[in-house]
């Protein structure tokens, strides 16, 4: 009896598993074809952009910005767009002058000093560096 039951078990575990290695193998295709893309789009814009290019942010989605190289396009148009919180951001580390830690940045900004808000911050000023809207300093500016 107990044998039977561990048995059904077995096949039920079986198929599960072959069907949790077809759906990886799908995966795996589907991250080998994203990855050509990519390397197609990258090559394509880097050729295209040429030596003036200005980076434009066009959203991907509600919530992630994709940086796309435009050439000859316009700074003010590119700026125009991030939104507004990034705005805000690059509007008071330029009115600063001179680098500032996330903390001082969300007090110019009335934003509050708790760890929620300046970690909040941290990531935006992440996200810029990493799009080339602003330069990291030393660590902690």
């Amino acid at each position: 009896m107990r044998a039977d039951g561990i048995r059904e078990q077995i096949a039920a575990l079986t198929q599960q598993l072959g069907e949790a290695e077809r759906e990886l193998e799908r995966l795996r295709i589907g991250r080998a074809v994203v990855a050509e893309v990519l390397a197609e789009q990258d090559t394509t814009m880097e050729s295209a952009a040429g030596p003036s290019a200005v980076p434009v942010v066009q959203a991907a989605s509600r919530w992630a910005m994709v940086p796309v190289f435009a050439p000859n396009a316009d700074p003010a148009e590119a700026l125009a767009g991030l939104p507004q919180p990034y705005r805000d951001v690059l509007e008071a580390i330029d009115d600063a002058g001179e680098p500032l830690r996330s903390v001082d940045l969300c007090r110019s900004l009335g934003l509050g000093v708790q760890a929620r808000v300046t970690e909040a911050m941290r990531g935006k000023l992440n996200r810029l560096v990493e799009r080339g809207w602003c330069v990291s300093g030393e660590p902690g500016r």
